[in-house]
């Protein structure tokens, strides 16, 4: 599946204040997780993509009857510029392990 970046940083439009977040944004929302993902199992692929020790927030959620990921996940980055970075390794990214 692919990655779907979900939750875009604000657009800039003008000279807003809503410009200047775009420079400050360092979380994403992932969509098209598959279900069969695990935690351990999406952060090692986001390490293996060379994102270790980028981020400081990871949260996937799992539905407890069937113990199997809900489809989307949530990451915090250390800085806009590696959550940029990571957006663009994303581009057409498909998962590896299912």
């Amino acid at each position: 599946m692919n990655l779907d970046f979900t939750s875009e940083a604000p657009k800039c439009h003008g000279g807003s204040a809503r410009c200047e977040l775009d420079h400050l944004t360092t979380t994403v929302m992932l969509g098209n997780v598959p279900n069969k993902y695990l935690q351990s199992t999406l952060l090692a692929e986001i390490e293996d993509m060379g994102f270790a020790n980028s981020y400081n927030l990871f949260y996937l959620p799992v539905d407890a009857r069937n113990r199997r990921s809900v489809g989307y996940a949530f990451i915090n980055f250390l800085s806009p510029t590696e959550l940029h970075a990571f957006k663009l390794a994303c581009t057409d990214y498909r998962f590896q392990k299912h």
